[in-house]
């Protein structure tokens, strides 16, 4: 029976936290009016984040970086950033983003960020 319960619990939270969320394809075709969670709700934050984070590609990369991204608190805008780079990778290792025009206009106008 306890895992079961486990189970529940686990799946009544994803619930909520999917409830909270925006729908990210909706976030990419319209970053500037998109929901943003509200600050109370770092579960649904970090999900956005990370969700996000896994649907940058060269098309996605201006108005999810560029646009949705900065509409985040600080320490989720960088986790996005991070997880772009650690996910979006050549045969090399190498993060993609970095070679994009989109990159050099985030390093330009957020890189401070990464100091803060």
């Amino acid at each position: 029976a306890s895992a079961g319960e486990a189970f529940a619990h686990h799946y009544l939270g994803f619930r909520r936290v999917w409830k909270e969320m925006p729908n990210l394809d909706k976030v990419i075709k319209d970053p500037d009016n998109a929901p943003v969670p509200d600050d109370t709700k770092i579960d649904a934050l970090y999900a956005v984040a990370v969700g996000l984070a896994a649907k940058v590609d060269k098309k996605t990369a201006e108005p999810i970086l560029m646009h949705y991204a900065p509409r985040l608190p600080d320490e989720y805008h960088i986790c996005l950033v991070e997880d772009v780079k650690a996910r979006w990778v050549d045969k090399d290792g190498k993060p993609e983003i970095e070679k994009t025009k989109t990159w050099a206009q985030w390093t330009a106008k957020y890189g401070h960020l990464f100091a803060a």
